[in-house]
């Protein structure tokens, strides 16, 4: 999950109760506490699903991968850019393997809410794809 901002009116706003909780978590993290007031007009932020692919081969520690973020309910993620966010291995919740952000692309007009980032994932530690 991450989040989106500078969207042009058309983020999920105040409307959204998890996109305010995120956007004013992320204002602590900043040490700028809102109010409850502050952010309800906050329609330029957007929750996201964030995804990135592992190739085969596996990917070494600095390297920087592609990813594609969907919005939950935001109209368009056009013109928006993604808050870094930690992206977690499948079944570890608990240990960040890389970090995403940065401005999106849309690559189909007819799917505003759907984008990529062009190497926005940038590794901190190695990953290997392991089979069984």
């Amino acid at each position: 999950l991450g989040l989106v901002v500078g969207l042009p009116g058309t983020g999920d706003g105040a409307r959204n109760l998890p996109t305010v909780r995120a956007l004013r978590a992320a204002l602590m993290r900043m040490n700028q506490p809102t109010g409850d007031n502050d952010l309800k007009n906050a329609d330029n932020v957007a929750v996201v699903m964030i995804e990135a692919t592992v190739p085969k081969a596996g990917l070494r520690r600095g390297q920087k991968i592609d990813a594609y973020v969907s919005a939950i309910s935001a109209k368009s993620l056009r013109g928006g850019r993604l808050l870094s966010s930690p992206l977690t291995a499948l079944g570890d919740s608990r240990t960040a393997v890389a970090l995403a952000s940065g401005a999106i692309t849309i690559e189909d007009p007819k799917l505003p809410n759907t984008g990529r980032l062009a190497l926005g994932v940038n590794l901190l530690q190695n990953v290997t794809a392991s089979f069984v």
